[in-house]
């Protein structure tokens, strides 16, 4: 475990001080301490692993940093001074990723197809997932809706916004429990005909908040997490569609299955 322990002052009261940070992502870490007519802004938590302390510290005193100034700016009455705290390893606040896998199929597309038109059975298939069904009143076209229930632990809710027969489809992730640092999120599936075969691909693209904690989590395990899910989606796609077996957990793909899976 990584321990942050970083102290600025800030020549104002506590008072003003808390007010400011009421509001800061990063406020739980935060203790603040009298001295003299100013205020010791303590930064303190235990984290790991270490490059996610480093992003969560470099932040927090980036924010802390900007507060000072602010403040030592408005007592000289002048605008506010850019903060010069500004390591390169400071994260954005948001960061949008994109996966994109392929893998093909030894079925025709009017083959493949149908197990991605059962909306609400993809659970039957997709060994990333405990159970699934549908929470819309039609089965079929844009605007249908499913509720997935994840493994170990999590549950998305789906919405088709373009329902392409035979072709594909795109969908968005409308809401979400359980999905640490997710904001939003949502996939493309595409079906290239290849005569008696096809070329299935996916792009997944997702966007994470929480700021530097977020942006950590995702450079340091969600993507990689992301990236074996689809892997293991498409798998078992082409496990199902090519053998007729369901694939409910990870143990049901064969050997070799997932190495069929191919970055696009």
């Amino acid at each position: 475990m990584t321990e942050i322990d970083r102290q600025v002052h800030v020549d104002a009261p506590p008072t003003d001080v808390a007010r400011r940070l009421a509001d800061s992502l990063w406020r739980g870490a935060i203790t603040l301490h009298p001295r003299g007519a100013g205020t010791c802004v303590r930064i303190e938590a235990a984290v790991e692993p270490p490059a996610l302390a480093a992003a969560i510290e470099a932040a927090a005193l980036d924010e802390v940093c900007a507060l000072r100034l602010a403040v030592a700016a408005e007592q000289r009455r002048r605008p506010p001074s850019i903060p010069t705290h500004n390591p390169p390893h400071r994260m954005r606040r948001t960061t949008m990723t994109t996966i994109e896998r392929t893998v093909t199929i030894d079925a025709p597309a009017a083959e493949v197809w149908p197990a991605l038109a059962d909306f609400g059975g993809i659970a039957t298939w997709n060994p990333n997932l405990k159970a699934s069904h549908l929470t819309s009143d039609r089965g079929e076209g844009d605007g249908i809706t499913r509720e997935c229930r994840l493994s170990p632990r999590g549950t998305i809710q789906e919405r088709v916004t373009d329902w392409r027969p035979g072709q594909g489809m795109t969908i968005e992730i409308y809401e979400f429990e359980n999905v640490p640092a997710l904001r939003t999120g949502g996939a493309r599936i595409d079906l290239e005909p290849m005569g008696d075969r096809t070329r299935v691909t996916m792009r997944l693209s997702y966007e994470v908040g929480l700021g530097a904690l977020g942006a950590g989590m995702n450079s340091l395990m969600m993507k990689r997490q992301f990236g074996t899910s689809v892997n293991r989606l498409l798998a078992g796609l082409k496990h199902h569609v090519e053998t007729g077996e369901a694939v409910a957990t990870p143990r049901d793909l064969p050997s070799g299955a997932v190495s069929a899976v191919s970055a696009a």
